[in-house]
């Protein structure tokens, strides 16, 4: 088994900006969206999400998604 597969990180929640990531197009023309819902596996892991983008609500596997590393305004003064 693939040692990078076997990491454990935080499941990604809803509410996460995110980008689309598309075999086409250059990084910089990636779509930015905000993820819906979230659709965990068996071993509770999440796999799947629903992003709402300008165009639309789309099903994307979170290999194909960057996380978009933000912090909340709250958490900057506690």
């Amino acid at each position: 088994m693939r040692h990078k597969w076997n990491l454990n990180g935080a499941n990604i929640q809803p509410g996460s900006l995110v980008l689309l990531r598309e075999d086409t197009t250059t990084p910089l023309h990636w779509p930015l969206g905000r993820i819906v819902s979230v659709y965990p596996g068996p071993d509770e892991i999440v796999r799947v999400v629903s992003v709402k983008t300008a165009h639309g609500i789309y099903k994307r596997p979170i290999m194909k998604l960057s996380l978009l590393p933000l912090y909340s305004y709250l958490s900057l003064f506690t």
